[in-house]
């Protein structure tokens, strides 16, 4: 653990727990909005919805808050990163969600769909907001209780999100033309609760890096520490404050004018984010951990997708069965996610569960092929099933918790929200990825068990070689 040198300010200790909390709120909503899309889009369009193409507007109404996330993540962290406003980017991104999910709820007109899950996806960036701002605001050693806590709020939302879709089951009403049922009647009650969450945004989200970057103290005090011992003669020195100046600009003394001392430090600093920038971009760990996220988010979005197929069409099991499996799967998720909460997992356990989830990859894969050539055994099905929620919670926990963890401190305080914006980027591609492909993945399961039979033993030998780096604290 590192020792501190300065001091935290007391006001500022509160103000991180107000927004801590109100950060866990906005991805419980998150997580319930997302299931709850899932759960009522295809009644909604089958139902509701004038259309020549039904499989092809789910299609592009499923792609397009995605899209949009991706190209608009990097943008916005790159502001956020500069101006660190976290609350106005928060109020931004939520008003996006809000006028998207209002256009939704009107079905006069397929192209509503698209565009209010077009114009939601603004507020797609929200998440990798609040990662790197939790990033910059707790120490390194807790972090990883800090994301598992956000990450056990999203599960969570994933179990919300069909209560509340059962309480509006039987919603059929009129506002003028604008028919009412349960297949758009979460646009109208996802607004409400926005624009609540609006208001706690308002009166409890504080910019918290603005006004003290714990991870930028930390790192100027590593920096200085390993640049100020280089000779035997040296007297040590009590750190009267600590800036994210480079120590050459103590060169300029006195003789130096304010201006010219201005555009110096704006320069280095300038030079400082662009040799930043280019690191984090070739670097073979970051990249590692970028093409992990993607694959592992394109399997955990591939099993929201085909398991209602697999279980209802193959399986031939009800919506009973489907209800309690998935509903296990979220349960064992939320229950390790807040034991881990609970024990603040180190950092060698988060690389140890990331090395179990690419095993996991492969058992994943394995079990779903057995249940299609096996689905008559009834025995094999329900352990192959209960070894999938195991698999499948482990691959949750290494994308929402280990890989963002590891990510996380690699990347420096000034390019946070994008380092995590990419992150985001590559994580949003696997899905849509799945999106477009996994409906085809139960009739070629087998060819997918070969292509991932290369590409996991692959990250295995890459992810031990690299052990040291992935490892550090």
């Amino acid at each position: 653990m590192k020792s501190r040198t300065f001091m935290i300010p007391e006001a500022w200790l509160v103000k991180r727990k107000h927004t801590q909390i109100i950060f866990v709120v906005q991805t419980l909503i998150l997580g319930a909005e997302y299931s709850i899309f899932f759960l009522t889009l295809w009644i909604y369009i089958s139902t509701q919805v004038r259309t020549s193409n039904a499989k092809l507007l789910y299609s592009f109404t499923s792609i397009a808050y995605l899209a949009t996330a991706i190209l608009v993540s990097p943008l916005l962290g790159k502001i956020v990163d500069k101006t660190r406003n976290v609350k106005t980017a928060l109020f931004i991104g939520n008003t996006a969600i809000i006028i998207g999910n209002i256009i939704y709820t009107i079905h006069f007109s397929q192209y509503c769909l698209v565009i209010g899950r077009i114009i939601a996806g603004f507020g797609g960036p929200i998440k990798s907001i609040i990662f790197s701002e939790i990033a910059r605001s707790y120490e390194s050693e807790n972090l990883a209780s800090q994301f598992s806590l956000v990450g056990t709020a999203f599960y969570c939302g994933f179990l919300v999100g069909p209560t509340i879709n059962f309480i509006f089951m039987k919603t059929d009403f009129y506002i003028g033309n604008l028919h009412i049922t349960v297949g758009n009647v979460a646009g109208l009650y996802l607004t409400f609760i926005y624009l609540v969450q609006q208001l706690f945004v308002y009166f409890f989200v504080h910019n918290l890096s603005k006004e003290f970057d714990l991870k930028a103290k930390y790192e100027t005090m590593d920096n200085l520490t390993n640049n100020s011992f280089t000779n035997n003669d040296t007297t040590s020195f009590e750190l009267k404050e600590i800036n994210t100046i480079n120590a050459d600009d103590e060169r300029s003394e006195t003789t130096i004018a304010e201006d010219e001392e201005e555009t110096l430090f704006n320069s280095n600093k300038h030079h400082k984010n662009k040799q930043a920038l280019l690191s984090m971009l070739t670097n073979i760990d970051i990249l590692a951990v970028l093409t992990f996220t993607f694959f592992q988010m394109y399997l955990i979005t591939s099993v929201d997708l085909i398991l209602p197929i697999l279980i209802i069409d193959v399986i031939k099991w009800s919506i009973l069965e489907l209800n309690i499996v998935v509903g296990s799967y979220s349960v064992v998720s939320i229950s390790v996610m807040l034991y881990i909460c609970w024990k603040s997992a180190s950092q060698q356990s988060l690389y140890y569960i990331f090395l179990v989830s690419l095993l996991a990859m492969a058992m994943l894969m394995v079990s779903f092929l057995l249940i299609i050539m096996y689905k008559d055994n009834i025995a094999l099905v329900i352990i192959l099933m209960v070894i999938n929620g195991i698999v499948f919670c482990i691959l949750c926990l290494s994308e929402d918790l280990a890989l963002v963890t590891i990510f996380t401190k690699m990347i420096p305080s000034e390019l946070q929200t994008f380092g995590d914006s990419i992150r985001l980027v590559f994580e949003r591609a696997g899905s849509i990825v799945a999106l477009l492909t996994s409906v085809y993945m139960i009739d070629f399961m087998i060819y997918y068990v070969n292509v991932f039979s290369v590409i996991i033993p692959i990250g295995l030998m890459i992810s031990i070689y690299r052990r040291k780096h992935l490892m550090k604290e």
